[in-house]
Protein backbone atom coordinates (compact mmCIF):
# COMPACT_ATOMS: atom_id res chain seq x y z
CA UNK A 1 0.00 0.00 0.00
CA UNK A 2 1.37 3.46 -1.00
CA UNK A 3 2.31 5.58 1.86
CA UNK A 4 3.26 9.40 1.98
CA UNK A 5 7.13 9.35 1.80
CA UNK A 6 9.10 12.55 3.02
CA UNK A 7 12.80 12.92 1.91
CA UNK A 8 14.43 14.31 4.70
CA UNK A 9 17.26 16.48 2.20
CA UNK A 10 17.55 19.16 0.86
CA UNK A 11 19.83 17.61 -1.39
CA UNK A 12 18.97 18.15 -5.10
CA UNK A 13 20.82 14.91 -6.07
CA UNK A 14 18.94 12.79 -3.98
CA UNK A 15 15.62 14.21 -4.86
CA UNK A 16 16.85 13.84 -8.77
CA UNK A 17 17.46 10.26 -7.64
CA UNK A 18 13.66 9.39 -6.57
CA UNK A 19 12.07 11.70 -9.25
CA UNK A 20 14.03 9.09 -11.58
CA UNK A 21 13.09 6.04 -9.58
CA UNK A 22 9.51 7.63 -10.08
CA UNK A 23 8.43 7.88 -6.48
CA UNK A 24 6.06 10.84 -5.34
CA UNK A 25 7.45 12.67 -2.17
CA UNK A 26 7.98 16.03 0.03
CA UNK A 27 11.09 17.97 1.22
CA UNK A 28 11.21 18.58 4.63
CA UNK A 29 14.88 19.62 5.28
CA UNK A 30 16.46 18.64 9.14
CA UNK A 31 17.62 21.28 11.59
CA UNK A 32 19.84 19.34 13.27
CA UNK A 33 23.23 20.50 13.61
CA UNK A 34 25.70 18.35 11.63
CA UNK A 35 28.53 19.58 11.96
CA UNK A 36 28.01 19.56 15.84
CA UNK A 37 27.25 15.65 15.80
CA UNK A 38 29.96 14.77 13.32
CA UNK A 39 32.12 16.63 15.87
CA UNK A 40 31.18 14.07 18.68
CA UNK A 41 31.82 11.02 16.79
CA UNK A 42 35.05 11.99 16.01
CA UNK A 43 37.50 9.15 16.54
CA UNK A 44 34.36 6.41 15.28
CA UNK A 45 34.85 4.49 12.29
CA UNK A 46 33.84 6.96 9.11
CA UNK A 47 31.34 4.92 7.85
CA UNK A 48 29.41 4.62 11.70
CA UNK A 49 29.34 8.65 11.13
CA UNK A 50 27.57 8.45 8.15
CA UNK A 51 25.25 6.18 9.32
CA UNK A 52 24.86 8.08 12.91
CA UNK A 53 24.12 11.24 10.27
CA UNK A 54 22.02 10.19 8.22
CA UNK A 55 19.41 8.76 11.40
CA UNK A 56 19.83 11.76 12.96
CA UNK A 57 17.85 13.33 10.21
CA UNK A 58 15.43 10.75 9.29
CA UNK A 59 14.37 10.49 13.53
CA UNK A 60 14.31 14.15 13.36
CA UNK A 61 11.91 14.78 10.66
CA UNK A 62 10.34 11.48 11.24
CA UNK A 63 9.57 12.62 14.89
CA UNK A 64 7.51 15.78 13.35
CA UNK A 65 5.90 13.78 10.97
CA UNK A 66 5.25 10.19 12.47
CA UNK A 67 2.89 9.43 10.02
CA UNK A 68 4.93 9.48 7.03
CA UNK A 69 8.07 7.26 6.12
CA UNK A 70 10.90 9.28 6.34
CA UNK A 71 14.11 8.87 4.42
CA UNK A 72 16.95 10.27 5.00
CA UNK A 73 20.89 10.05 3.80
CA UNK A 74 24.34 11.25 4.70
CA UNK A 75 27.87 10.69 2.74
CA UNK A 76 31.34 11.23 3.80
CA UNK A 77 34.29 11.75 1.48
CA UNK A 78 37.52 10.20 2.37
CA UNK A 79 40.80 10.31 1.24
CA UNK A 80 42.87 8.36 3.77
CA UNK A 81 41.79 9.55 7.29
CA UNK A 82 40.73 13.08 6.05
CA UNK A 83 37.58 14.12 5.59
CA UNK A 84 36.01 16.36 2.70
CA UNK A 85 33.62 18.48 3.54
CA UNK A 86 31.31 20.34 0.60
CA UNK A 87 33.51 23.12 -0.59
CA UNK A 88 30.71 25.96 -0.67
CA UNK A 89 33.32 28.41 -2.86
CA UNK A 90 34.73 27.73 -6.58
CA UNK A 91 38.68 28.24 -4.81
CA UNK A 92 37.95 25.39 -2.00
CA UNK A 93 36.21 22.85 -5.02
CA UNK A 94 39.53 22.96 -7.08
CA UNK A 95 41.88 22.72 -3.72
CA UNK A 96 39.56 19.37 -3.27
CA UNK A 97 40.22 17.89 -6.48
CA UNK A 98 43.61 18.94 -6.59
CA UNK A 99 44.09 16.77 -3.25
CA UNK A 100 42.09 14.10 -5.30
CA UNK A 101 43.31 13.45 -8.41
CA UNK A 102 45.06 10.27 -8.99
CA UNK A 103 44.08 9.04 -5.98
CA UNK A 104 41.61 6.60 -4.89
CA UNK A 105 39.05 8.15 -2.38
CA UNK A 106 35.54 6.64 -0.40
CA UNK A 107 32.76 7.96 -0.74
CA UNK A 108 30.71 6.62 2.58
CA UNK A 109 26.65 6.82 2.01
CA UNK A 110 24.33 6.05 4.33
CA UNK A 111 20.64 5.54 4.34
CA UNK A 112 17.72 5.03 6.39
CA UNK A 113 13.80 4.74 6.78
CA UNK A 114 12.03 5.97 9.48
CA UNK A 115 8.50 5.61 10.63
CA UNK A 116 6.61 6.94 13.92
CA UNK A 117 10.29 8.59 15.29
CA UNK A 118 11.68 4.86 15.04
CA UNK A 119 14.48 3.24 12.31
CA UNK A 120 12.86 0.81 10.47
CA UNK A 121 15.77 -0.11 7.94
CA UNK A 122 19.24 1.81 7.76
CA UNK A 123 22.20 0.83 4.88
CA UNK A 124 25.51 1.85 4.60
CA UNK A 125 28.03 1.67 1.20
CA UNK A 126 31.62 2.24 0.65
CA UNK A 127 32.55 3.05 -2.95
CA UNK A 128 36.26 3.70 -3.98
CA UNK A 129 36.92 6.19 -6.50
CA UNK A 130 39.98 6.21 -8.88
CA UNK A 131 40.43 9.59 -9.97
CA UNK A 132 42.38 10.43 -12.89
CA UNK A 133 45.82 12.66 -12.83
CA UNK A 134 44.46 16.04 -13.29
CA UNK A 135 45.86 19.06 -14.73
CA UNK A 136 45.64 22.87 -12.84
CA UNK A 137 43.78 23.93 -16.07
CA UNK A 138 41.45 20.51 -16.18
CA UNK A 139 40.50 21.20 -12.63
CA UNK A 140 39.68 24.89 -13.73
CA UNK A 141 37.90 23.79 -16.33
CA UNK A 142 35.72 21.39 -14.36
CA UNK A 143 34.77 23.54 -11.71
CA UNK A 144 33.88 26.66 -14.06
CA UNK A 145 31.85 23.98 -16.19
CA UNK A 146 29.72 22.65 -13.64
CA UNK A 147 28.67 23.90 -9.80
CA UNK A 148 30.22 21.63 -7.52
CA UNK A 149 29.80 23.85 -4.35
CA UNK A 150 27.84 21.97 -2.31
CA UNK A 151 28.74 18.21 -4.13
CA UNK A 152 30.47 15.66 -1.64
CA UNK A 153 34.14 15.30 -3.11
CA UNK A 154 33.45 18.44 -5.32
CA UNK A 155 31.98 16.39 -8.51
CA UNK A 156 28.97 15.27 -10.23
CA UNK A 157 29.24 11.95 -11.09
CA UNK A 158 25.75 12.42 -12.96
CA UNK A 159 27.50 14.92 -14.88
CA UNK A 160 30.57 15.61 -16.32
CA UNK A 161 32.71 14.54 -13.61
CA UNK A 162 32.24 11.25 -14.86
CA UNK A 163 34.97 12.18 -17.13
CA UNK A 164 37.10 12.51 -13.75
CA UNK A 165 37.73 8.77 -13.18
CA UNK A 166 39.30 6.17 -14.59
CA UNK A 167 37.09 3.22 -12.27
CA UNK A 168 34.44 3.19 -9.71
CA UNK A 169 34.11 -0.19 -7.42
CA UNK A 170 31.31 -0.33 -5.76
CA UNK A 171 27.62 0.85 -5.72
CA UNK A 172 27.14 3.76 -8.72
CA UNK A 173 24.01 4.88 -7.39
CA UNK A 174 25.12 5.59 -3.76
CA UNK A 175 27.77 8.22 -5.75
CA UNK A 176 24.74 10.69 -6.32
CA UNK A 177 23.50 10.28 -2.28
CA UNK A 178 21.53 7.16 -1.71
CA UNK A 179 21.86 3.90 -2.67
CA UNK A 180 19.09 3.75 -4.55
CA UNK A 181 18.50 0.03 -5.25
CA UNK A 182 18.79 -0.77 -1.93
CA UNK A 183 16.40 2.07 -0.92
CA UNK A 184 13.96 0.95 -3.61
CA UNK A 185 13.64 -2.70 -2.15
CA UNK A 186 13.66 -1.74 1.34
CA UNK A 187 10.48 0.85 0.44
CA UNK A 188 8.54 -2.02 -1.56
CA UNK A 189 9.75 -5.04 0.91
CA UNK A 190 8.15 -3.01 3.86
CA UNK A 191 5.08 -2.49 1.49
CA UNK A 192 5.52 1.46 0.96
CA UNK A 193 5.81 1.21 -2.83
CA UNK A 194 4.24 -0.91 -5.31
CA UNK A 195 6.59 -2.05 -8.74
CA UNK A 196 4.80 0.18 -10.86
Amino acid sequence: MAQKIILASASQGRQNQLKRAGLVFEVKKPTIDEEALAFSLQGEPLRDIAEQLAIAKGVEVSRLYPKAVVLAGDQICTLGGEVFDKPITHQNAAQQLEQLQGKTHHLHTSACICLGGEVLWQFTTTTAMHMRPLTFDEIEAYVTAEDVRYCCGSYKIEGRGMRLFSRIDGDHFAIEGLPLLDVINALYEQGFIGLV
